[in-house]
């Protein structure tokens, strides 16, 4: 038998209400809050491409996004 049977259960309650919070947020995804105008954009590449080529790759997607808001802010 236990010796505290009262300080285990309590403890053991404490602990099951500190993981609520945390499994009312399984499942869910960490998306910013988007303003009207904003632009979300998750680039993605083939998993074997080296970190230069992916480099590369980000700041000619970043040219290209750039010159798209240029031309969408004077319209």
């Amino acid at each position: 038998m236990l010796k505290r049977p009262l300080l285990v259960l309590s403890v053991a309650i404490i602990l099951f209400l500190i993981t609520i919070p945390v499994f009312l947020s399984l499942g869910s995804e960490f998306m910013p809050s988007l303003n009207e105008g904003s632009i979300l954009y998750m680039p993605t590449t083939y998993p074997g491409i080296s970190i230069t080529e992916a480099k590369k790759l980000l700041i000619l997607q970043d040219k290209i996004i750039k010159e798209f808001l240029v031309k969408w802010e004077e319209l």
